[in-house]
């Protein structure tokens, strides 16, 4: 909401490095918090409920948004003022019912019944007794482990694809000459479908119990699609690219995220999940640079979409190296 006081440059920069701040243990504060409450073969589908977030907000921002700027000189106030304002006051209002409703762990849950407590403790202590992760490590010794470097690697091939997913869509699709009444409407196709698939298979992953073989499958899927963005000569096509980009990219999320949740001990998995978030949003934060030039350099999306298959690609790869890893420890 601060984003709407911007006069200048520097403004501008602290504002939007305070919102970086605040986003940043998000995430990964959520992904701690699902494991300490969810059982090993529910993880996949409540990751995803929570990820529904992600491609619902582009749903609503591609319907709403534009409504929103026509609001231009309400009370004095510019349209992009208010887009800032009316989609900041939400998570405000959610954020302070969360501190008095949340709670860290079942057993501090008044609103659970004694026997779902202890039910839910022990189906927990069970998964980490499964799963190897009885014992406790150091922060330092458990994110200097190959396997979170390569956890760290693979989620940093996932953020390059959640970060192009959504920006460039719109100005793809405008150059097709759709009046801009339609792009938001069209744009809006691909989350759609990356919402399905991610229920779909986040609940298929938490049936068969299978993590890795799984992720490593997502990513292709996502590859997949942006390899048909990246020829795709007409809307249609590009549409169908980025549906299928969408299903696996959010299928990933979801399922990916269940591995460094439940393969390391409870005390180091704060650092860990961090450090892996960490990792992932440097790649969110340089392919939209990378895409960007190479689409300055060549005049098409075709070289960077291509650079986003190729990493895609290689994080499946990384995944299953990160499993023969942990299997070998």
């Amino acid at each position: 909401m601060l984003m709407a006081f911007t006069q200048g440059p520097l403004s501008l920069y602290a504002f939007r490095g305070f919102l970086g701040f605040a986003e940043s243990g998000l995430f990964p504060g959520v992904m701690l918090l699902l494991s300490l409450w969810f059982p090993f073969s529910y993880r996949a589908r409540y990751n995803a409920m929570f990820n529904y977030a992600v491609p619902i907000s582009y749903i609503f921002a591609s319907l709403i948004s534009g409504a929103i700027l026509e609001l231009n000189g309400v009370f004095g106030i510019s349209g992009w003022k208010w887009l800032f304002i009316l989609e900041g006051l939400p998570p405000v209002i959610l954020g302070i019912v969360g501190i008095f409703y949340l709670t860290d762990r079942p057993q501090q849950a008044s609103w659970l019944s004694t026997a779902q407590r202890n039910w839910l403790t022990s189906a927990l202590e069970r998964d980490a007794k499964a799963t190897g992760v009885v014992h406790a490590e150091g922060v330092l010794r458990t994110i200097t482990k190959p396997m979170v470097l390569l956890f760290g690697l693979c989620n940093f091939g996932l953020f390059c694809g959640l970060a192009s997913l959504f920006p460039w869509l719109p100005q793809i699709i405008k150059s097709f000459g759709l009046p801009n009444s339609q792009v938001g409407f069209v744009t809006a196709i691909p989350p759609v479908a990356g919402l399905i698939g991610m229920i779909a298979l986040s609940r298929h992953s938490d049936h068969v119990g299978e993590r890795f073989y799984y992720a490593a499958m997502t990513f292709v899927i996502a590859a997949a699609g942006f390899a048909m963005a990246a020829f795709s000569t007409s809307p249609v096509w590009i549409i169908i690219g980025f549906m299928v980009a969408n299903v696996g990219v959010y299928g990933t999320q979801a399922v990916f995220w269940t591995i460094p949740q439940s393969y390391m001990s409870r005390q180091s998995a704060p650092g860990a999940i961090g450090l892996v978030s960490t990792i992932g949003s440097i790649g969110g934060a340089t392919i939209p640079i990378v895409i960007g030039r190479a689409k300055d350099a060549s005049g098409s999306f075709t070289t960077g979409f291509l650079v986003v298959t190729g990493v895609l690609l290689v994080a499946a790869a990384l995944v299953l190296i990160a499993r023969t890893q942990l299997v070998k420890e």
